[in-house]
């Protein structure tokens, strides 16, 4: 028997990508690293944050940049 979920159809894409955010903030860099970037952190676009004046692409997220409505046309 199949059971049907209520979910929103971007739940699981939005728990993979919640997933990934978090081992790479857990293991993209090894212990001790002294270049921490600390700060709050803006939204730029889809697939781009501020931290504190650091701009930083999130490589592999391939997302509508601002203006873009996703229809195919910029």
């Amino acid at each position: 028997m199949q059971r049907f979920s209520r979910m929103s159809p971007l739940a699981a894409p939005l728990r993979s990508l919640f997933a990934l955010v978090a081992l790479a903030a857990l293991y993209g860099h090894p212990a001790g690293a002294t270049n921490a970037i600390t700060g709050h952190a803006r939204v730029i676009d889809g697939d781009t944050i501020d931290i504190d004046g650091h701009r930083i692409r999130l490589h592999g997220i391939d997302a509508p940049e601002r203006g873009q409505t996703g229809l195919g046309r910029k």
